[in-house]
């Protein structure tokens, strides 16, 4: 049954040029390697913001050691 209605939708597609010209930019595989790119682009910068707010947590911890330990020498 499907594989009957497929060979309709074609024949149907294939009689008009307008419709050949859009089932061919369907099957174009161009645009599937953009966006592979950038879902993979988007996953990279998830993991470097999520990495940078953790590091940046004992960043700040690490300079008020600091500070605390520079003005308590000065004292």
């Amino acid at each position: 049954m499907i594989w009957m209605t497929m060979r309709v939708a074609a024949a149907w597609v294939g009689r008009w040029p307008r419709w050949r010209r859009w089932a061919a930019r369907l099957g174009d595989q161009c645009g599937a390697a953009s966006a592979e790119y950038a879902l993979l682009l988007a996953l990279v910068v998830i993991v470097l913001i999520t990495a940078l707010t953790d590091l940046g947590g004992a960043i700040q911890s690490r300079l008020e050691d600091i500070t605390s330990a520079l003005e308590n020498a000065g004292g």
